[in-house]
């Protein structure tokens, strides 16, 4: 059965994608025990985004290990800092000098909260299965910048509410023609976003020059946003839907 996805919802995301490792014991709240994998999400360009998902034991075996079979989540994007000395969120680099390396993480950590999970057939097309909506509040001043003559970004920060007073601080990107509207919003406007998550990965030099460790971070491509205002009704677009 279809499930629209409205604005009134803040925070709402599907993926579907490929599992990429085992799950890895997180931490336990209220006698409920939440497990990471990383989901492997290709784009239509066949670059893929390596995200982390994080699962409760009362959604899906957590004995079981599903490493190369497709699943498709629902659920929503959250972000923390990370306790000291749990290493249980690593993606190690995969090629060049680097491989068998760790990924420099930072911080802050930004995962996929299941709320439901489902394995699908492998034969499902893995394009174009990555969507997030977002409803919040700017947080930053929106810095906009030209990258190359025809190329225009601006990088926003959404301040998401969620329940028990707490908020996600979530980094956008916007792109093209919208990168100047976006520019021009201030702290505290509200807006409503489509896009998708998408991991991005970066290497900054050392001090004497030589290639320093790779970083991987995580971010919402916006392709579109508008004033809450504007767009406090139902989404036009089936965006995302049970399969």
């Amino acid at each position: 059965m279809n499930k629209p996805l409205y604005h009134k919802d803040n925070n709402k995301a599907m993926v579907k994608g490929v599992v990429a490792s085992p799950f890895v014991f997180h931490h336990e709240a209220f006698g409920e025990k939440f497990y990471l994998t990383i989901l492997n999400v290709m784009r239509l360009s066949e670059e893929v985004d390596k995200l982390f998902v994080l699962v409760s034991d009362r959604l899906v075996d957590v004995t079981k290990d599903y490493t190369g079979m497709v699943m498709q989540v629902h659920g929503q994007l959250r972000t923390f800092a990370e306790r000291e000395g749990n290493d249980a969120m690593k993606i190690h680099v995969e090629e060049g000098e680097a491989a068998g390396t760790c990924f420099q993480l930072g911080k802050i950590r930004y995962v996929l909260f299941a709320t439901d999970v489902e394995e699908v057939e492998r034969t499902a097309s893995l394009h174009d299965n990555n969507n997030i909506v977002l409803q919040g509040f700017i947080c930053r001043q929106p810095v906009f910048r030209k990258p190359t003559e025809d190329t225009s970004i601006t990088d926003l920060m959404l301040a998401v509410n969620r329940a028990y007073g707490k908020s996600d601080y979530i980094p956008c990107i916007v792109w093209g023609r919208n990168a100047k509207y976006a520019s021009e919003l201030e702290v505290g406007d509200k807006v409503a976003i489509i896009g998708r998550l998408q991991s991005r990965k970066f290497r900054k030099k050392n001090a004497d020059g030589t290639p320093g460790p790779w970083h991987m971070t995580w971010e919402v491509s916006i392709s579109q946003i508008e004033d809450f205002e504007e767009s406090n009704r139902k989404v036009d677009v089936a965006l995302i839907a049970d399969a």
